[in-house]
């Protein structure tokens, strides 16, 4: 019960509205509105305790029933301000987190951070952390508050099983309570965006509630796990017969979270595929194309992905590759998708570029290599031609 009545404290401000004096200018006076709160039945504020209207200083007094209250100040940007409240009675009032644990009504864990300015359709991983659970059944609620209004409605964070690599979405501010088995590689919280339009440098803060502490919980950023810490690549597509827009050749030392958005300059309907490859894959003929081109993947799909102009995947649970051997991620354009006509020797009206960007578990565990299988056989194919015509010149 505890937990459901906390889990709207984020809530609160979005539900109160301010109410201002007729004759006040807006830009010129500060107002406070205190609510009854109803924290069960409706989840909504209730009849107004108390309200003020300043420019300067003005105070108030409230007649509060015994009981846990929250008290919610907001102040726009650039505005210095001070409040304070006295009692003739004794009574606490601290931090959430602060006070949860001292009067062990509940254990939170809180982390805090901050991200840089976005251009317009940026993929970014803002922060990743490890959690781990003892209990055999640990109740937890989650919150991403993110302090620009402009920001928020980009923003999403997930928690994945790092066991089985099950993943559950939230957007930000406070999400349903989930229960949690104590497991073998723990969890991970993280949170990422993909902006339609710039966005100015801010803050976030990540906090969970938990009936019992966690077993443990990172609130400092891991080295390598940083928004900074992410692979680029850029191209442009190629017509071939395998309508192949790109591939890479991933290499992951031990166990690890990918995340990565590939995103094309042309709307167009593509499908991608993660896929554990045959042994000797490069040279294996292709039985469905005509003379029996080399270069085509073959192997056992472990993902795969439907999309149309971009394909996001913030969280994708990988094992370590052993030895030399790697994945292979690759998309294709679907022409059945695609709003113009793609002949069918891959050919397009306009150029098509694309993006990929990736992040991992830790940058250094996971290598991206464009692949260029194909791209060797057609140079090989090619420098066989040549060499029969010469050797038919010489003759």
């Amino acid at each position: 019960a505890t937990l459901e009545q906390l889990k709207g404290v984020p809530a609160v401000a979005s539900r109160l509205r301010a109410r201002r004096a007729a004759a006040a200018d807006g830009d010129d006076v500060c107002c406070l509105v205190v609510h009854d709160y109803d924290w069960h039945a409706t989840g909504a504020p209730q009849r107004i305790l108390g309200s003020l209207e300043t420019s300067t200083h003005a105070s108030v007094l409230l007649r509060l029933p015994r009981g846990r209250h929250v008290l919610q100040l907001t102040v726009d940007p650039g505005f210095y301000f001070s409040a304070s409240a006295r009692s003739a009675t004794p009574f606490d009032m601290d931090e959430p987190a602060t006070l949860l644990r001292e009067k062990a009504l509940a254990a939170p864990a809180v982390c805090e951070g901050t991200y840089g300015a976005l251009s317009p359709n940026d993929f970014v991983v803002w922060f990743r952390r490890k959690f781990t659970v003892s209990e055999p059944k640990t109740l937890a609620s989650m919150c991403l508050e993110i302090g620009d209004p402009k920001a928020s409605p980009f923003a999403r964070f997930a928690v994945v099983d790092d066991d089985s690599g099950e993943t559950t979405h939230f957007v930000a501010g406070a999400a349903p309570p989930r229960s949690f088995a104590p497991n073998e590689r723990g969890y991970t919280l993280m949170a990422y965006a993909k902006t339609l339009v710039a966005l100015d440098s801010g803050r976030w803060r990540l906090s969970a509630l938990t009936e019992k502490p966690l077993a443990s919980f990172e609130t400092d950023e891991p080295p390598g796990t940083g928004p900074e810490d992410k692979e680029l690549f850029e191209g442009t597509y190629e017509p071939n017969y395998a309508l192949t827009v790109c591939r890479f050749r991933v290499a992951v030392k031990k166990p690890a979270l990918l995340s990565f958005h590939l995103e094309c300059s042309v709307p167009c309907g593509f499908k991608a595929v993660l896929v554990l490859p045959e042994e000797g894959w490069e040279t294996k003929q292709a039985e469905y194309l005509r003379g029996g081109h080399q270069g085509h993947l073959h192997g056992e799909t472990l993902r795969r992905w439907n999309a149309y102009a971009a394909l996001t995947v913030p969280a994708a649970s990988l094992e370590a590759t052993e030895g030399e051997s790697y994945l292979v991620f690759e998309a294709k354009l679907a022409p059945e998708r695609c709003a113009f006509a793609v002949e069918a020797n891959g050919d397009v009206p306009a150029p098509i570029s694309w993006k990929l960007t990736t992040y991992s578990t830790e940058k250094a565990d996971t290598t991206w290599t464009p692949d260029d299988a194909r791209a060797r056989y057609f140079e090989t194919t090619v420098s066989g031609w040549n060499a029969k015509d010469a050797e038919r010149a010489a003759a």
